[in-house]
């Protein structure tokens, strides 16, 4: 619903024509936020995807602006996302903040009706699996 990869790419669009989205920033903590960061996404992968996971991947592609993504949450717990100058708002209850042992990260995932975006608090990667057409999009900060 959110985050379908045609979106972000027209927002992407629209944002080059327009000479940027403006400079929004995720805060500070200084103001009330317990996690505030900005990231900038220049490698893309596209893999099918069910419920047992990512496969059949078209291999790590450079995408053609940077995706960029700012993650403010506060301390009463309510979120906002921006997705390349797209704001999304949750409270506590519409995301989860847990740690995964595999990567060694903490993570927030972000739920819609039809999937999900997780990002690592790291920012090295941000996920967006669409449930609705089966494909996860792998975003990355570097090259390995």
């Amino acid at each position: 619903m959110l985050f379908r990869a045609p979106f972000l790419a027209l927002v992407s669009i629209l944002c080059m024509l327009t000479l940027g989205c403006g400079d929004w920033d995720a805060g500070n903590d200084a103001h009330g936020d317990i996690f505030s960061r900005r990231f900038h996404y220049y490698y893309m992968d596209v893999c099918r995807y069910d419920s047992f996971g990512p496969y059949d991947c078209s291999g790590v592609g450079t995408l053609s602006s940077p995706m960029n993504i700012a993650l403010r949450i506060e301390y009463d717990g309510y979120a906002t996302l921006n997705l390349d100058g797209e704001r999304f708002y949750y409270n506590a209850r519409d995301y989860a903040h847990d740690f995964d042992v595999e990567y060694g990260d903490y993570y927030y995932q972000f739920y819609e009706s039809d999937g999900s975006m997780t990002l690592y608090e790291d920012g090295y990667e941000a996920i967006y699996v669409d449930e609705r057409v089966g494909e996860a999009y792998y975003y990355y900060r570097d090259l390995y």
